[in-house]
């Protein structure tokens, strides 16, 4: 995973040495400490998020968890793809 320290212009690949390169291992309050260094605290905070949710749930999707995520969300899935035309379309 790259990380990108904006104040310093630099792209530092996750477990390269560079000086953000600490694997904060299940401590995700100390990975959103790291973040908020060099991204806007509403993004730290969502990677904690989304840190969290990988530790709980895996990256292996179980049975039932396309139909569970369709509820969470209130909307079918999409591809990448197309979430880029939608978006795209309506700018």
């Amino acid at each position: 995973m790259w990380i990108t320290n904006l104040r310093e212009g630099r792209r530092y690949l996750v477990g390269s040495g560079g000086p953000h390169d600490r694997y904060p291992g299940d401590d995700t309050a100390g990975f959103e400490k790291m973040l908020r260094q060099f991204m806007p605290r509403w993004m730290a905070f969502d990677m904690l998020l989304v840190g969290e949710r990988f530790l709980t749930d895996g990256m292996l999707p179980k049975v039932g968890d396309v139909e569970r995520l369709t509820t969470l969300l209130g909307r079918p899935l999409r591809t990448y793809r197309d979430f880029i035309t939608e978006i795209t379309a309506a700018a």
